[in-house]
């Protein structure tokens, strides 16, 4: 098998895994909408309605934090950049990263 019959089967699986992703968290499977679908879970935090909510991705459920409001970021590794939202900005960051890694060229 040549490579780019390698790359059409690579990506027939990712569309596989990327509508089982979408199909699990009920939005697109972008890593921003992966990350707020754990942080929900694992954080008790409901999430805003739509998606395209600017600055805000949710509420906390309970706790010292009921109701204060979380913008949440999910990135594979530790860059030392967080988008910020001057509109409507939310209470709390909720950042979760991979580790730190070494800069590489695209």
């Amino acid at each position: 098998m040549d490579d780019l019959q390698k790359l059409a089967q690579a990506v027939k699986q990712t569309n596989l895994a990327d509508a089982e992703i979408a199909r699990i968290i009920g939005r697109p499977a972008e890593s921003s909408h992966a990350g707020e679908y754990i942080a929900a879970h694992v954080f008790e935090i409901t999430l805003e309605q739509s998606a395209s909510q600017k600055g805000i991705g949710g509420h906390f459920l309970g706790g010292s934090l009921a109701g204060k409001t979380a913008n949440i970021k999910w990135h594979g590794k530790m860059e030392g950049l967080l988008d910020i939202t001057l509109e409507n900005l939310p209470d709390f960051y909720l950042v979760m990263t991979g580790p730190k890694t070494a800069a590489i060229s695209s």
